[in-house]
């Protein structure tokens, strides 16, 4: 249906967002272009379970997967806030006590390496969301093949 042939497509230039702002990123922790990861990635994510539903597929491997990893990229999000908000108490009139800015260190120093190890982790899962990104491009490649009228 032409619905699913649009779903398709939109998925595809979804997933190509996706690469370009996994590529925008490497392999260096940056917190704000890993957000744009996460939105990028939630963007295809509904995208993907669009054409699922339209094509009556019951694959869940790779939805599973976008939203793993959308929810890394999230609780990465989450600790960054936490971190900027913390590191605000520390400069603000009421952390004036080098006891309580000792212990706001502390808990930066957490949430810095709790960042640290989620980061690794999405290091490890990144071949996996570009494989997605490439099976989601290469059907729509196909679909518009089988659609287009004979030459």
């Amino acid at each position: 249906s032409q619905r699913l042939i649009d779903a398709t497509l939109r998925a595809a230039r979804r997933a190509s967002s996706m690469r370009a702002a996994i590529d925008g990123v490497a392999g260096i922790y940056l917190p704000d272009r890993l957000h744009a990861v996460r939105i990028a990635l939630k963007k295809l994510r509904y995208a993907k379970e669009l054409v699922r539903e339209l094509s009556g597929s019951r694959a869940v491997t790779a939805l599973r997967t976008l939203k793993q990893a959308q929810e890394l990229l999230g609780r990465m999000h989450d600790l960054e806030i936490l971190i900027a908000r913390t590191r605000a108490l520390q400069g603000s009139a009421g952390a004036a006590s080098l006891r309580l800015s000792a212990d706001l260190d502390l808990v930066v120093r957490w949430l810095e390496t709790e960042c640290r190890q989620l980061h690794g982790q999405y290091m490890a899962n990144r071949k996996a969301l570009i494989a997605i990104c490439d099976r989601i491009e290469t059907a729509a490649a196909r679909v518009v093949a089988t659609a287009s009228p004979a030459a």
